[in-house]
């Protein structure tokens, strides 16, 4: 029999049920009923003169999570981590003892069988894209070319500056309670050698002060108002971040925390705005140059 058929979704937070309602003609007031014709037009349709029965269809669509595998490579340890739709699953952190390229892809296939989750059912790749040792860079970011090329699948370069400021949103600066803070900004430091430190600078999220390589003197000349540390340099240069900062100075607790997890967050939600680029746009933030190059351009030309 001739009708109308109506479909609606009734969403939630894991699924949508799509809801088809077949409505026969005879349902519809004052269509194919004589006796609802012979009424006045101002008069309200009975629904109960409908003795026809409805006919339902309902199907159960699921969303499908984003899964993402994600790792770090910028410090001797690093870490790797997947995630299914933002959510971080596990993490772990690797052998400091053990170089990276005697663990890798080890590490990744060891996290993906204890989370159950097969290589096939990974959508996205992530990766720490520095700064810190230029090995444990290139090979952490070829690890993941590999595999992203392999599977056909997007691979997102994640700043460890950007790891480091949004893990302490997280965390409570030691000693201060958070209705304390008046929103303090955010130094992230990270060992560079040398006496050196890699840093950058953000308030209210926002970088402020772009990727530098410097001596701890010259960063803390330049930060006058509360600051939170954040970094593996941090311990080692704690007592003159007090010396010079005194009370401005608020430490994150850790003070180097595991970066994979948030790295498969921020690239969960870059994805999720439409960045998806090809495992070979990645590109590394050295920040200093290499010593090769370095000592390259220091010999005479003959």
């Amino acid at each position: 029999m001739a009708g109308v058929t109506v479909a609606f979704v009734l969403p939630s937070a894991l699924c949508s049920v799509r809801v088809h309602v077949h409505v026969r003609s005879g349902i519809l007031p004052g269509r194919d009923r004589p006796e609802l014709r012979s009424r006045s037009s101002n008069a309200a349709p009975n629904p109960n003169t409908n003795s026809e029965p409805k006919t339902w269809k309902r199907e159960r669509l699921y969303y499908r999570s984003v899964v993402c595998l994600a790792l770090d490579t910028s410090t001797p340890g690093g870490s790797c981590a997947i995630a299914r739709h933002g959510h971080v699953i596990r993490e772990r952190r690797g052998d400091p003892d053990r170089p990276h390229d005697t663990r890798l892809p080890r590490d990744l296939m060891l996290l993906l069988e204890d989370t159950s989750v097969d290589l096939s059912h990974v959508d996205l790749y992530a990766v720490a894209t520095g700064p810190g040792s230029f090995t444990g860079l290139r090979i952490g970011i070829a690890t993941m070319q590999g595999l992203a090329f392999a599977a056909g699948k997007p691979l997102l370069g994640v700043s460890g500056f950007d790891a480091l400021m949004r893990t302490v949103r997280d965390l409570r600066p030691a000693g201060r309670s958070q209705a304390a803070l008046a929103t303090p900004a955010i130094a992230t430091w990270v060992d560079a050698w040398r006496g050196e430190v890699f840093a950058a600078r953000y308030e209210h999220g926002v970088e402020v002060e772009p990727p530098s390589v410097e001596k701890p003197a010259a960063l803390l000349a330049r930060i006058s108002s509360p600051t939170i540390f954040v970094g593996d340099a941090v311990p080692l240069h704690a007592d003159m971040i007090r010396r010079t900062c005194a009370e401005r100075a608020l430490f994150a607790e850790p003070a180097a925390p595991i970066l994979a997890g948030m790295i498969a967050r921020i690239a969960t939600e870059t994805a999720a705005g439409g960045c998806r680029p090809a495992p070979d746009e990645i590109r590394p933030l050295y920040i200093r140059r290499p010593d090769a190059e370095l000592a390259r351009d220091a010999r005479p030309v003959r």
